[in-house]
This record gives C-alpha cells, structure tokens and sequence, in this order.
C-alpha cells in the first residue's frame, strides 16, 4: 500500500485527519475533495506528511475513565 495513502486512512481512523463528506483537511486545511486529492496533497507536501506520519506514530490517548470509588 501507498504510504500516503496508508497515512491518510489512518488519520481518518485516528481522528488526525478530518473527513466531512468527500472533503478531507489536515490541521484546519482543507486538503482535497476525495481520498486521491487528499493523498495527492500529501505528496505534493511532504513537510505536512512527515508531521502526521510522526503524530500517527504517537500511542493513541485513551480517554481518562474517572475512578469509581
């Protein structure tokens, strides 16, 4: 699989990236309409690839669960 491709699927998954409807952003940035625009943005940025690839090999954060006393 394409690493960008595999970083944009993540980052949905991840909530890195946001997908509202066919439109995909990064940070606040609107990066393209549809998956392929949005992978095709990445390679065309590779300073914000290297920034989501890093942030994606961050562990997940768990939600605090409060303590049942």
């Amino acid at each position: 699989m394409d690493r960008h491709a595999e970083a944009i699927d993540l980052g949905v998954e991840r909530g890195l990236v946001e997908k509202s409807g066919a439109h995909f952003a990064l940070e606040g940035e609107r990066i393209g309409q549809g998956r392929e625009r949005a992978i095709e943005w990445l390679r065309a940025n590779p300073e914000a690839f290297e920034r989501l690839v890093a942030r994606l090999r961050e562990p997940p954060t768990v939600p605090a669960v409060a303590a049942v006393a």
